[in-house]
């Protein structure tokens, strides 16, 4: 590819007015181009334009095509298409194949081990972590190609449905709302929000009480994490998670397996009286406290590359982790 041609400078500028966003000082930096393209993920009216400029960007060609399969559903066809060479031709219609089996939760046609068996890596491990449908957990607690995935199967199936009551719904509706605020674009998720929290403290007085119960050392990670961090040091090691998207938090068990990284959570039996003192002191500051099974919920957030999702407990704490619990 020619970087800087005439063809793909135009289309470049063409989808940055579409965007609404100046032209990228140096079209040529995949970087620059790169960001653009994500902010034209996040805007349907200008997909057209986005493909226009994809097909004059043979080297982040793949990259687009990759991410718009699981951002346009109806338009899947004309991304497959995009892809110039077989190789590619073919990975693209694969994926596009998966991203059909995810938005049925994995219940197709002739499920089984055979077919399993054709499932790549990523496809069952996303199931493991969202289908709710029983075969499908079943079979891949059974048959998951990776001891992850078949744990996480395991984990999640042979239990009976949840009723979530009106007030759970009511939660996690408020808790997607601070994620839309907080992130901005789900294709191009911003942090600026960490920064923000750091100079504001939100939780400066919950940190102080925390801190009267013994040892507390902070172990927030502000380029990897967007949750403040605290280790209370005792007999029974804990860490709380502050989460700088929202009044959101979780308390963990740490220590030596296969307790470590236990959710902790009130009305449940073996709490100590360390940990309902805790969990006491979050409720009393407002914090809201998710189980596992909502925090473990999918959202379309793209915290680690294009076209990507995230679990609700990687985007209000851990952008880059897995659930603690099942690690």
């Amino acid at each position: 590819m020619v970087a800087d041609s005439d063809s793909l400078v135009g289309e470049v500028t063409a989808l940055a007015g579409c965007v609404g966003v100046p032209v990228p000082a140096d079209p040529a930096d995949e970087h620059q181009r790169g960001r653009l393209y994500l902010l034209a993920m996040d805007r349907p009216e200008c997909h057209g334009r986005l493909l226009a400029a994809a097909a004059a960007d043979p080297v982040m060609m793949m990259s687009v095509v990759v991410a718009m399969l699981a951002v346009d559903r109806e338009g899947r066809d004309r991304w497959v298409a995009l892809a110039r060479d077989e190789k590619d031709r073919a990975y693209a219609t694969r994926r596009a194949a998966e991203h059909a089996i995810l938005e049925a939760r994995g219940d197709v046609p002739g499920l089984g081990p055979e077919l399993l068996a054709t499932w790549s890596d990523w496809l069952q491990r996303c199931l493991s972590e969202g289908s709710t449908v029983p075969a499908v957990l079943d079979l891949l607690a059974r048959h998951g190609r990776t001891r992850r995935i078949r744990n996480t199967a395991f984990s999640r199936s042979g239990a009976p449905p949840v009723r979530v009551s009106r007030f759970r719904q009511a939660v996690l509706a408020t808790c997607m709302e601070h994620l839309r605020t907080a992130y901005r674009s789900p294709a191009a998720p911003n942090r600026s929000f960490v920064t923000a929290a750091m100079d504001r403290l939100p939780y400066r007085d919950l940190c102080h009480e925390l801190a009267a119960l013994g040892r507390v050392a902070d172990d927030t990670d502000v380029n990897g994490d967007v949750s403040f961090t605290l280790v209370l040091h005792g007999p029974e090691p804990l860490m709380v998670r502050l989460s700088m998207v929202g009044p959101y938090a979780v308390v963990l068990h740490l220590g030596d397996a296969p307790a470590s990284g236990r959710l902790l959570l009130p009305r449940r039996r073996g709490n100590s009286e360390t940990v309902q003192h805790v969990l006491r002191l979050l409720a009393r500051h407002g914090l809201i406290l998710l189980d596992e099974g909502e925090l473990a919920t999918r959202v379309p957030l793209a915290l680690t590359g294009p076209g990507s999702d995230a679990t609700l407990y990687a985007a209000l704490f851990e952008p880059e982790a897995d659930l603690p619990w099942l690690r």
